[in-house]
């Protein structure tokens, strides 16, 4: 017999050979180290990656920088080449306008030196502000005298007002900031002439009634009315107060026949309220009612006659409607019984109302309320305003200043290489505008009321805030008006603040020109801040789609050229400096991109 056999791990069908308890936990820690291992290498290969993708990212953004920056220079060099180029033309235009402005001004100087005006031109600022300081000095003791004061006071702050538009159109904050300022106080130096001669009549206005039964006063100078009702007679049936002397009628209230009060009615054919903060914009001037209170008389006392003494300006007693009645509280907005009011519109206001709109002036709020003003009648015929108002404040025909926003198109035809016919259509009338060298003419639509000034050639004025791009826009593209077309874009209401697209057609012979409407060679030119670039644009189009056919330039002379006749660019070139600058206020004034397509 050999030698005994081991006996073998396993089962005796082969299979695996039974671990123990030991070396199961050994194999089982060994594995586990390998899986830490596994991790441990692919968070390492993964943190490496995500530093590699980082110095990758910033490495892209350097060049991608740098590239733009590049790109950037690049552009700024070669626009301030091409602006450089263009130097000698804009100095060129620049002594032009001087030349003009200055030979316009020499003429107006003569002028006024001819006619030997005892005003002041808002343009001399020492003689503007002596004028301030003297009408301070004193006042008026009538109503005639104090009539041509208010008339003189508006005339300088018209002045003043045209300077302060012209300083605006040409960007000039300081300056704007300046006759502002003077164009207030001459409001209120025509507000402070007004209440001294107001305190001072009243004051006599016992002695008047005493002498001559007289309480009414009033005068008439040049469309503007003023009139003064002082309830001396107490008359409790009194309820009419008629005054054909200035075209005015008054249904007053029951409780105006009893009461201490005065009555002093304006009709200014100035303004002086230009900042409404809604829509609403006062015409035809306004009409102010003041509710005054009466001083006491004075008395005789063993032939002496005892008087107040009181500055006038101080003695003047602003009541309001409703009276206060003392021991009463103030009624309530719907018991106030309302005062009646006729009075006749100045024959040059348009209206596109069966009824014109009258509202009051709310000083709080800075706005034209309309709430408070009822039963409004209006004769075509006579132009008679009939009106229900609780109100004893400063009343005006209003009308939203917004209606004809916004503009559908506007065009800018050649009619010779000095002139330009304007067609601007909005939502209710199509405005047809001339432009010459340095003024605009209104040719259509006729009014009956516009007959005496419609044929006026008039510089054109600016309305609204600055906008940098729409200026440059209205710019560069008026260099077009001695030969093409300038016309707006449907599209311009698709794009943002950034952009404005004009389209450009020429005009070989101004006798006869294409229409942009049958035309296919119209260029279309894209505006942003740093110039103009040639696009590729359809008005027929479903959708606002556009291609840029060449890279922004300092000029539409540099981004037409090439693109349009040699002949059209030289008429461009030589244009009337006076022409294309009227045709840029023109259409920077009307803000045709802002309100427009």
């Amino acid at each position: 017999m050999g030698p005994k056999k081991k006996p073998q791990k396993g089962n005796q069908q082969g299979g695996p050979v039974k671990m123990t308890r030991k070396e199961k936990a050994l194999a089982k820690k060994i594995e586990r180290e390998r899986w830490r291992e596994v991790a441990r290498r692919m968070e390492q290969e993964r943190l490496q990656k995500e530093v590699e993708a980082v110095a990758k990212a910033k490495e892209e953004a350097r060049i991608a920088k740098e590239t733009h920056d590049a790109w950037v220079k690049a552009e700024e060099d070669r626009l301030t080449a091409e602006r450089n180029s263009m130097k000698e033309f804009y100095d060129w235009r620049k002594a032009e306008i001087i030349r003009i402005e200055a030979e316009a001004k020499e003429a107006s100087d003569w002028k006024r030196y001819l006619e030997s005006s005892r005003l002041p031109h808002a343009s001399n600022e020492a003689a503007l502000n002596t004028f301030l300081d003297v009408m301070r000095e004193t006042f008026d003791q009538e109503l005639e005298p104090l009539m041509e004061t208010l008339i003189d006071i508006f005339m300088v702050a018209t002045g003043a007002e045209e300077i302060c538009l012209t300083r605006e159109q040409k960007g000039d904050a300081e300056g704007v900031a300046i006759y502002r300022s003077y164009m207030q106080r001459l409001y209120d130096l025509a507000d402070w002439r007004l209440d001294q001669t107001t305190a001072y009549l009243l004051h006599r206005s016992h002695e008047y009634w005493r002498d001559k039964q007289q309480n009414i006063f009033c005068a008439k100078a040049q469309n503007w009315k003023l009139a003064f009702w002082i309830n001396h007679p107490k008359n409790p049936r009194f309820r009419m107060l008629d005054l054909p002397e200035v075209d005015v009628a008054m249904n007053l209230p029951k409780q105006f026949a009893l009461a201490n009060v005065a009555i002093r009615l304006q009709h200014r054919m100035a303004d002086p309220i230009t900042k409404s903060k809604n829509s609403y914009m006062a015409i035809g001037g306004t009409f102010v009612i003041d509710v005054l209170g009466i001083p006491p008389p004075s008395k005789i006392v063993k032939n002496w006659t005892l008087d107040q003494v009181s500055s006038t300006l101080s003695s003047l007693i602003r009541i309001g409607y409703p009276i206060p009645v003392i021991g009463q509280a103030t009624p309530a907005p719907g018991a106030v019984l309302p005062i009646g009011v006729v009075f006749f519109l100045p024959d040059y206001i348009i209206h596109l109302n069966a009824n014109p709109e009258v509202g009051w002036w709310d000083e709080e709020e800075e706005i034209w309320q309309t709430d408070g003003v009822t039963d409004i009648l209006y004769e075509a015929d006579s132009r008679k305003v009939s009106i229900q108002t609780t109100k004893a404040k400063t009343l005006a025909v209003i009308h939203n200043r917004v209606r004809q926003f916004p503009y559908l198109s506007w065009n800018i035809r050649p009619i010779s290489e000095q002139g330009a016919v304007m067609t601007l259509v909005t939502p209710l009338l199509t405005f047809t505008i001339e432009i010459g060298i340095g003024w605009c003419k209104l040719l259509a639509p006729v009014f009956s009321e516009c007959t005496s000034f419609a044929a006026e050639e008039v510089p054109p004025k600016v309305m609204l805030k600055d906008g940098e791009l729409e200026r440059f826009t209205c710019l560069d593209m008026a260099f077009a008006a001695p030969a093409f077309t300038i016309a707006s874009s449907k599209w311009n209401i698709s794009l943002d603040k950034d952009h404005c697209l004009v389209r450009l057609l020429e005009v070989p012979d101004p006798v006869a020109p294409p229409t942009l409407e049958k035309s296919k060679v119209v260029k279309t030119l894209n505006y942003t801040i740093k110039g103009s670039a040639l696009a590729e644009l359809s008005e027929k189009a479903d959708s606002y789609s556009e291609v840029l056919l060449t890279e922004h330039h300092a000029s539409l002379l540099l981004a037409l050229k090439g693109n349009v006749l040699d002949e059209s660019l030289q008429k461009v070139e030589k244009g009337n400096a006076a022409f294309t600058e009227c045709v840029k206020d023109l259409a920077y004034a009307l803000r045709l991109f802002s309100f427009g397509p």
